[in-house]
């Protein structure tokens, strides 16, 4: 039976595009190496599901450790096995549930 008393519950919505999204597993981020100008799209997952072909990164790997706890817009500088990388996060918003079964180009 309907309780005509209750309220109707809202809808939670998730802002994907928020710019102030802290980074972390599961979010979706574009970085820019500035040493070169080139544009990388990682998602970051844990450990166990890190596959670089599909550009899932680990939050364990140099890049992942790196940018958890970032926002969009910031400066970051890590030491990678082939030396010092600066890069700027040009956004970062949480992945899509689609990342789970689609590879990224």
């Amino acid at each position: 039976m309907l309780d005509k008393n209750r309220r109707p519950r809202k809808r939670a919505t998730l802002n994907r595009e928020d710019p102030g999204h802290v980074i972390g597993v599961g979010s979706r981020v574009s970085v820019r190496d500035l040493a070169t100008g080139e544009l990388d799209i990682y998602t970051l997952v844990p450990p166990a599901e890190a596959d670089i072909s599909r550009h899932w990164i680990s939050t364990f790997t140099p890049l992942g450790g790196a940018i958890v706890g970032r926002t969009s817009g910031e400066v970051v500088e890590f030491t990678a096995p082939g030396g010092v990388v600066k890069i700027r996060v040009e956004s970062a918003q949480i992945a899509p549930l689609a990342d789970a079964t689609e590879k990224t180009p």
